[in-house]
């Protein structure tokens, strides 16, 4: 487990710019995504980080890391330049398809998880370490309410299939809460089914709040409060990964800097008693 993690906030411009000064305060990173931040932010978060000596992550959704048809070269190369430019700590996308036929599909999509899309995802994401060389490739797990019943394994022990090839300068973003609305939303345990996934692989971590909905499914929503539940697994299964990041997702329900600021508090909390235990 690494004794240094640095906590950190995946941001939204248009949510956490009028707090930002105040934000870096408290913060070691700052995860911005290029999909939805202009030019202009993004040179006012890089001078803002430098100027507090805070590092920058890119977190991206087009890719295209599932798919038969290959990476999305001029998204790819787009992330490129923005990623040297930012001088980022890591480049991130998610384990799915973004893209069909070269068309964007607005979201990240779920893949079957065969033997197949194994050496789909690898290839793909050996192109991407390629492409990045000197920037971590770290791959993020996604929501998946009704897992896909052609599947012909668990979504862990694909993970574990993937991360048996790759080179070492990929690992793993693991979103608790999406593996937790996963998890629930499909009648299985948290921990049973996390069985056998690569958790040393994993480098960063997300958190994010989710909402109850009817007949008591969850959804991911990114609008509230980071659940109790979520900081339990947090502590439990933290001392088993290798991650340097932990950062909160909030991307709604900002209406003073305290929102954020809390949050951040009872992160830096779990993850000090983790270290601890």
């Amino acid at each position: 487990m690494n004794m240094n993690i640095k906590i950190g906030l995946c941001y939204r411009n248009w949510l956490h710019e009028k707090y930002l000064n105040q934000i870096l305060d408290i913060v070691d990173i700052i995860e911005i995504m290029p999909d939805i931040t202009d030019v202009e932010e993004i040179k006012l978060i890089k001078k803002s980080c430098e100027e507090k000596n805070i590092d920058l992550s890119i977190h991206s959704l087009r890719s295209n890391i599932g798919s038969v048809e290959g990476i999305h070269k001029d998204e790819t190369d787009k992330y490129f330049f923005v990623n040297y430019y930012c001088d980022s700590v890591y480049f991130s996308d998610h384990m799915a398809f973004s893209h069909i036929l070269g068309n964007y599909l607005s979201s990240v999509n779920q893949l079957i998880y065969n033997e197949e899309n194994i050496r789909v995802v690898q290839k793909n994401i050996a192109q991407l370490e390629h492409k990045f060389s000197d920037t971590p490739v770290l791959i993020e797990n996604i929501t998946q309410n009704n897992l896909r019943k052609d599947s012909t394994m668990r979504e862990s022990d694909f993970w574990h299939s993937v991360f048996q090839n790759l080179g070492s300068n990929v690992g793993i973003m693991l979103d608790i809460t999406n593996m937790y609305v996963t998890s629930k939303n499909n009648n299985i345990d948290f921990f049973s089914y996390i069985k056998g996934f690569p958790l040393h692989k994993v480098e960063c971590i997300h958190l994010s709040g989710y909402e109850i909905m009817e007949n008591n499914r969850l959804q991911d929503s990114h609008l509230s409060d980071i659940d109790e539940n979520i900081f339990a697994i947090l502590r439990e299964i933290l001392p088993q990964t290798n991650a340097k990041y932990v950062l909160l997702e909030r991307d709604f329900n900002v209406f003073n800097f305290n929102d954020i600021s809390n949050e951040i508090a009872k992160i830096k909390e779990a993850v000090n008693t983790s270290v601890l235990l």
